[in-house]
């Protein structure tokens, strides 16, 4: 199969993303916690409260910044606590990938959290579900995608960590889709594409 676009989904694919768990439950809570004079432990179970009540389907769920206006806190403060959250993404992987293929970043994450925490200039395009106005479980987000890259379905490879979201549905879309984890991109990249990545 010839490919034009390596399609690759950040959190769980090419980067650990633990440290956006740090920005939901540690950032955003503690400027909460200061603001309300509440204790942490509470403000991160109000917090959870609320989040559910929005839930992945919404794209405000992905925005740090609906939240820091939903709860009235401080942007500037959480700007600097967030600039802080430390990404390693495979760079190594993505440039050598670069030598032959279109590379594009395509995430759930906000691509205002993404300015703060990634590298963006490392990908030709960068899809993030906040600017294409729904998830990537939503198979309008792939097509979408498709459109933007003025690519066959068939000559665009996926991978990405999610059954649903990297898998089903951009295979739906006619997208060729693989799933795989940070630790197994490069076996599986070097499997599709007959490269050593």
């Amino acid at each position: 199969m010839s490919y034009g676009v390596v399609s690759l989904d950040l959190c769980g694919t090419i980067a650990d993303c633990r440290g956006y768990d740090d920005l939901w439950y540690r950032i955003i809570p503690g400027l909460y916690s200061r603001s309300r004079g509440t204790s942490f432990d509470e403000s991160v179970k109000k917090l959870r409260e609320r989040y559910s009540l929005v839930g992945p389907s919404s794209i405000e769920w992905y925005k740090p910044s609906h939240w820091i206006s939903e709860l009235s806190l401080d942007m500037a403060e959480y700007k600097k606590a967030a600039s802080g959250i430390n990404v390693k993404v495979a760079e190594g992987l993505v440039k050598r990938l670069k030598e032959k293929y279109r590379v594009i970043l395509t995430t759930n994450v906000a691509k205002e959290v993404l300015e703060l925490t990634v590298n963006l200039k490392l990908f030709d395009a960068v899809y993030s579900c906040v600017d294409m106005g729904t998830p990537k479980k939503d198979e309008r987000f792939w097509k979408m995608l498709i459109a933007g890259e003025r690519e066959m379905p068939y000559r665009i490879l996926h991978l990405g960590d999610d059954y649903v979201y990297d898998y089903l549905i951009p295979s739906m879309a006619g997208i060729r889709a693989c799933t795989t984890s940070f630790n197994k991109v490069g076996y599986d990249l070097q499997r599709e594409l007959f490269i050593r990545p």
